[in-house]
């Protein structure tokens, strides 16, 4: 939010160790979103009302984790995400990340 973002110095940066100097890093925030959507066009129940997709709105934080972060903006850039199943919707999480696997 703006109060946190006028916290942080002007061009501070976050040094990572030389282990992770050739991954992607994300220095400062960056906002991700994705429309999640069913198989069959099955509704989401979000809180009683259906919906033919999901949007989720996501702050990614290179400040506190800026490899985990910039590997995560480098994956949604390439497209890795597109059209992904959902391995696990439960009103909980929403999980996924094996393009090719069954849910289990």
């Amino acid at each position: 939010n703006d109060i946190e973002e006028s916290m942080v110095p002007k061009n501070y940066k976050v040094e990572v160790p030389d282990d992770y100097k050739n991954l992607p890093k994300l220095q400062g925030r960056a906002t991700v979103e994705m429309v999640f959507k069913k198989d069959g066009g099955a509704p989401f129940d979000i809180e009683g009302t259906n919906f033919a997709s999901a949007k989720l709105t996501m702050v990614l934080d290179g400040y506190a984790a800026p490899v985990t972060s910039g590997n995560f903006v480098e994956l949604v850039n390439k497209g890795f995400y597109n059209d992904m199943k959902i391995q696990r919707s439960d009103g909980f999480v929403v999980q996924t990340g094996d393009p090719e696997g069954e849910a289990e």
